[in-house]
């Protein structure tokens, strides 16, 4: 489960798959045979590549792990414990998409941002879990060289790392700064900020969350890395 959440299980591409299924463990199971037949797999805990499939899976873990159909499980551990009244995952179907199919609002995610940020959504152990390097070195590639590496579901951020080796540890300023991104391909940037300032991470301040809640109808122009680069030093020192 920590590899598929991080996305290190090993599977480097995502097969071309439709599914003629009707609950979510028959899809993930139809879709795991369909990633074997294509081969494009390596070892877990070498590999790290953005695709969807691991979520895909991950969530058959916990369906089959708990005894209870999905949409409950995003009811009980996502929805109620931080107050997201006004989000939903893909439509509420039997088998929703994991890596593409929530819409949500604002609001809501400021409520899981500030339960996250308390500790009063999940354990702390937990998330302690979830904020973790797991594509450092020697997982090849590590990471991403504009956003930086990955956690569990979300980035470790490190913007602009890359340049020009995406197989590089992350720089002490990125570490000591401990930032954790979800940005989405539509415009959208929160982010958690446990650094507690001082050094690198610039001035000392109280643990913090951010956001720009922006929405393009266009993906992945860069405009919202841009604005994050811009408006988050101000934050700091606001804060």
């Amino acid at each position: 489960l920590r590899h598929l959440l991080s996305f290190t299980s090993g599977w480097t591409a995502d097969p071309a798959f439709v599914p003629k299924c009707s609950t979510y463990l028959d899809c993930a199971e139809k879709l795991y045979h369909a990633a074997q037949k294509g081969k494009h797999h390596s070892e877990p805990g070498t590999t790290w590549s953005y695709l969807s499939i691991h979520l895909q899976l991950a969530g058959a873990v916990a369906v089959a792990a708990s005894g209870r159909d999905i949409q409950s499980l995003f009811a009980a551990h996502l929805y109620a414990p931080f107050n997201m009244t006004r989000t939903d995952w893909s439509g509420g179907a039997a088998v929703p998409q994991m890596a593409t199919g929530i819409t949500t609002v604002g609001a809501d995610f400021e409520h899981l941002l500030t339960g996250l940020l308390s500790y009063s959504g999940l354990p702390k152990a937990v998330q302690d879990g979830m904020e973790v390097d797991y594509s450092q070195p020697p997982v090849s590639p590590s990471g991403d060289g504009w956003f930086g590496h990955y956690a569990m579901g979300h980035w470790w951020e490190c913007v602009g790392y890359g340049t020009p080796d995406e197989r590089a540890p992350l720089p002490q300023s990125c570490l000591d700064a401990h930032i954790q991104a979800g940005p989405g391909a539509f415009g959208y940037y929160p982010l958690l900020d446990r650094s507690g300032g001082g050094g690198d991470a610039g001035p000392s301040r109280p643990p913090m969350w951010f956001q720009i809640a922006l929405q393009e109808p266009f993906g992945t122009s860069g405009i919202p890395e841009y604005l994050r680069l811009i408006t988050k030093p101000v934050a700091d020192l606001v804060i």
